[in-house]
């Protein structure tokens, strides 16, 4: 079956939303809130029905369309395209199934297209995510057999249900080791009237030596009780104190630190109250400090005031003075501006001179100099060549010095090896003596003598391991054999009936075959003997030819033969090296002639530019930048000097005016500056000063009853913190903060003692006469009673039980014949509830073995496409994946080390249970052919093995149709773009 398009009306938050020409595999991707969850729902809902206000499982009811639902196309091979609508709320049936020969259907139709399939397996096979793996790992071997078999036949797990209730109604009736059954509880009791029939001739004659018994132990027991109630109480007791001592112990403790601190007297909040008058008077502090500041800044400020008040007449004078002056302060103001400025010019042009020694330099040499971009190119091409050049060259020195070091230190280490260097012929006769190709020999064939052993004995490992497995088994099978002969033995004597007994011969028969057939099987293991021969006799020559003086001589060779290659190796380095030098010295004569030819361009641009041939070339383009604004300067300075000679002419013509206008006012001064600020400043003042003279007299009478408030107040604050000191009986603020931290540790001592005594007994005697050993000794002593005492009370029950048995057995008249009747009675009822078990016993085995049958078919392919996945996902770290006897999973590592399925990690874990059930769904696939869908099942997967995974589902969607929801983008990134469908945020 495959889903060809979706079509929704609204389910949840998604309305009108539409879905089609869905691929073999398609990516659904979306953020989250995008509605994902809503769509894998919406797909479970069209083909299952929708979830009950019952069921735990959100409902997705639209909040704003009333139209609960929607269509899914699909196409089935038996029934070909097929188009499903389903509404909430729609009657009859809220399904309609609509075929392309134009057949209609409701529910039982969509059954029948489905193949009985219902949600529970859909979701346990072919839907999961992360959290839904859990369903197949929890299952045992014989529970997946059963699982398939039950889910082929009905879609459900109903037969697996009809199987767990026939065990549990087998088990009810009997258990080959229970009590409670209802078949033990019967054969036990007939064992049990079987020993009294035997034993209730004897007695006839005992009955009155068992009163004497009975009275003698009753009047112990009532003893031993009593002084069991005196132990107990006593025990109690001790147990409460026990209980009690910590609590005792930590107020011995309070009260030993509360003593020292019983003296102590501190005012009620006083740490709050002091902190607050410290504030308090830190503001006030700084309050008076600035009101006594602006105080004699106010006084300074009248007597200044006071100078600079002047008469009317004189004001009037003044104030003419200042009308007719406006425009002969601007022209100064200008004169002085263009002075200065050009001062400015004439010092930067010096000090430029200087840098650059024009002192014999005219402006009209200057002004002639070439300072265009042609010769500033050329000047920045010189400098750059020569920095590359000079460092290139040091460079090159550097590399020269290295290489010379590095000859030296080689011809030292050649003088050393040829020092150490046996002459030729010594060294070839030493060489004939040693027969190194012999002993290579001989260690390549102990060593490959040894691996032979090594694969031999892991051989008879493994199939000493199969042998105890099959071993294993085989005890079963001979277990469950002797049991079913052993249980119709028992059924034939109990019951006379002696065909069940053919029951048992017939497995005793088979136990027989099974045991003759694994006689025959047995594993012949191959024999070891000769490798280890073998491998002795190889060791025996090796030892024998590392005798100490051959020794000597190989490792003098091969001492010899490693100086040698050394030497070589040096020589050869060696001769590198010389020629690497030669290399480097050519280049060094090319990078030195280069650097004398750029000396000559640099030293031919300074003389077109007057610079000086001592100057360093570092400083050629910041001196070009200099005379370039010298240049500029010389300019500005002549258009200021053209400036001032007119402004010069407007000055003069006003003066005139200016000095006749001083001499009537009484105002003596060369400095005309001096003299508008004065005349000016004298006007301004003497009208301010008047206004603001009044003003801050009204401030310092404000300022004086401000600065009595402040002091009085701080008097106050004062006056309360040596009130807190004289209650703390201390003097200074230290010694207050310690008594405040002394008293507050008081307090907190008080309230946790007073918590202690509430959980102590009233009286303290109870508890003070203990130590804690003594309680420890008595509460052992108190044990020790209790349990010598609680032993004899048993004991003589047990035997007044005994008794008092035997007693009434005795008083009873008809004893014997009431036993008899009640044996025969129950044997009855023994024999109907056997023919119930052995009926459910016949229903179960046929049952199991129609499903053993099944599992044989279907669990080997399972594992085998498991196991196949296993390898892909993992990238073939793990390689089998198998089932013990006791029906756990087990996985087996290349190495092979074997995990259960807790020890592995949780991605590991997470792809042997993907493995499970892809290999669930592909088995599956040609009978239940429905589409995979995965939610995010694969989050813990690393990069390497979610590629692995991604591979897999490609590869299962050329038989199968695969949807997969996340919200991972770098997963979109394994798949075409046509297999990708995003959702937009809804």
């Amino acid at each position: 079956m495959k889903i060809l398009s979706l079509h929704i009306y609204a389910y949840g938050k998604l309305e009108d939303y539409h879905l089609s020409d869905i691929p073999n595999l398609q990516v659904i991707y979306g953020k989250n809130e995008a509605g994902k969850s809503t769509l894998m729902s919406f797909i479970h809902s069209i083909l299952f029905g929708f979830p009950t206000k019952q069921q735990a499982k959100q409902r997705y009811e639209p909040k704003t369309h009333t139209k609960y639902g929607g269509v899914m196309k699909i196409n089935s091979k038996t029934y070909g395209t097929a188009v499903i609508e389903r509404i909430k709320g729609r009657s009859p049936e809220e399904v309609i199934v609509r075929l392309e020969d134009g057949r209609t259907g409701g529910e039982d139709f969509l059954k029948e297209i489905l193949h009985g399939m219902n949600e529970h397996f859909y979701r346990n096979i072919f839907s999961f995510d992360v959290h839904g793996l859990q369903k197949i790992h929890q299952l045992k071997e014989e529970d997946i057999g059963r699982f398939l078999f039950s889910a082929s036949a009905s879609g459900t797990d109903a037969l697996l249900k009809i199987e767990n209730e026939l065990q549990k109604e087998m088990e009810k009736l009997f258990k080959p080791n229970g009590r409670n059954p209802v078949i033990n509880k019967q054969i036990q009791r007939l064992r049990e009237l079987e020993q009294q029939l035997k034993n209730g001739k004897k007695k006839n004659d005992q009955y009155g030596k068992v009163i004497i018994k009975i009275e003698e132990l009753q009047h112990e027991i009532n003893h031993l009780l009593s002084e069991e109630k005196k132990i107990r109480e006593e025990r109690s007791s001790i147990q409460q104190i026990e209980s009690l001592w910590p609590i005792y112990v930590e107020k011995i403790e309070i009260e030993r630190k509360l003593e020292p601190l019983q003296a102590i007297v501190f005012p009620i909040d006083g740490l709050d109250r002091f902190e607050n008058f410290q504030q308090r008077r830190l503001h006030l502090q700084a309050s008076l400090d600035a009101a006594l500041e602006e105080q004699n800044k106010i006084t300074d400020e009248l007597n200044q005031r006071e100078k600079e008040i002047i008469t009317t007449e004189d004001e009037a004078n003044i104030q003419k003075i200042i009308e007719t002056k406006p425009q002969y302060q601007q022209w100064l103001i200008d004169q002085n501006r263009l002075e200065q400025k050009k001062a400015e010019v004439e010092g930067e042009i010096n000090r430029i001179q200087s840098d650059l020694h024009f002192y014999e330099v005219s402006e009209e040499e200057v002004a002639s100099l070439n300072t265009g971009i042609e010769m500033k190119g050329r000047l920045k091409k010189g400098i750059q060549n020569h920095f590359m050049l000079k460092n290139r060259l040091d460079e090159y020195i550097e590399r020269l010095k290295m290489i010379d070091q590095q000859i030296k230190v080689i011809e030292e280490q050649c003088s050393q090896i040829e020092n150490q260097l046996l002459p030729e012929q010594e060294f070839r006769t030493l060489q004939t003596r040693v027969n190194e190709k012999h002993i290579d020999t001989l260690q390549q064939k102990y060593e490959w003598t040894k691996s032979q052993l090594n694969q031999v004995e892991q051989q008879k490992s493994a199939e000493e391991r199969f042998r105890k497995n099959e071993q294993k088994q085989f005890k079963m099978i001979i277990s469950f054999i002797l049991g079913i002969f052993l249980l119709s033995s028992a059924f034939a004597i109990v019951f006379n009936r002696w065909e069940l007994l053919m029951i048992g011969v017939i497995a005793l028969i088979l136990l027989f075959l099974i045991k003759r057939g694994a006689k025959s099987n047995k594993i012949h293991l191959p024999q070891d003997q000769e490798i280890r021969a073998e491998l002795v006799e190889l060791e025996e020559k090796i030892n024998q030819y590392e005798q100490p003086a051959n020794q000597l001589l190989r490792h003098q060779l091969k001492q010899q033969q490693q100086l040698r290659e050394q030497w070589k190796q040096l020589i050869l380095t060696l001769e590198k090296d010389e020629r690497e030098k030669e290399q480097w010295s050519d280049r060094y004569q090319q990078i030195h002639q280069d650097v004398i030819e750029n000396e000559e361009v640099l030293m031919e641009l300074k003389n077109e530019l007057f610079l000086s041939t001592e100057m360093e070339w570092s400083m050629m383009e910041e001196a070009f930048d200099e005379i370039v604004q010298l240049k500029e300067l010389q300019r500005i300075k002549k258009a200021y000097e053209k400036q001032l000679a007119e402004n010069e002419i407007n000055l003069q013509e006003f003066r005139l005016l200016m000095e006749k206008t001083a001499n009537n006012y009484d105002i003596h001064t060369k400095n005309e500056n001096e003299l508008f600020v004065r005349l000016k400043d004298m006007q301004l003042r003497s009208q301010e000063g008047q206004l603001h003279r009044k003003e801050l007299i009204k401030k310092q009478k404000e300022l004086e009853q401000q600065i009595r408030r402040l002091k009085k107040e701080k008097q106050e604050i004062d006056q309360e913190i040596h009130t807190l000191f004289t209650i703390a009986s201390i003097e200074n603020e230290e010694d207050f903060r310690l008594q405040a931290q002394r008293n507050k540790e008081k307090e907190k001592l008080a309230e946790k003692l007073v918590l202690l005594k509430e959980q102590l007994p009233k009286d303290p005697i109870l508890i003070e006469k203990w130590t804690e050993s003594d309680l420890q000794k008595k509460k052992e002593d108190l044990r020790a009673q209790l349990e010598t005492c609680l032993q004899k009370i048993k004991l003589h029950q047990e035997q007044l039980a005994a008794l008092n048995y035997e007693k009434n057995i005795l008083e009873e008249g008809g004893t014997y014949s009431n036993i008899l009747h009640e044996f025969h009675q129950q044997k009855s009822i023994l024999n109907k509830q056997a023919k119930k078990w052995a009926q459910l016993a016949i229903t179960k085995y046929s049952f199991l073995k129609t499903m053993d049958q099944y599992k044989q078919k279907k669990l080997p392919a399972i594992i085998q496409y498991a196991e196949k996945f296993l390898f892909i996902l993992t990238n073939g770290q793990y390689i089998r994946l198998f089932v013990e006897e006791n029906g756990v999973f087990k996985v087996e590592r290349n190495d092979g080390m074997f995990f259960d399925m807790q020890e592995l990690s949780q991605a590991t874990g997470e792809q042997v249970y993907t493995s499970l059930r892809f290999a669930l769904a592909h088995v599956l696939q040609p009978e239940f052919p429905y589409p995979i869908i995965i939610d995010d099942g694969f989050v813990h997967f690393d990069h390497q093995r979610t590629k692995a995974v991604i591979d897999l589902i490609k590869e299962l969607s050329r038989s199968s149709q695969v949807l997969i929801f996340t919200c991972h983008k770098h997963l979109i990134d394994h798949f075409k773009p046509e297999q990708i469908y995003v959702m937009a945020e809804y």
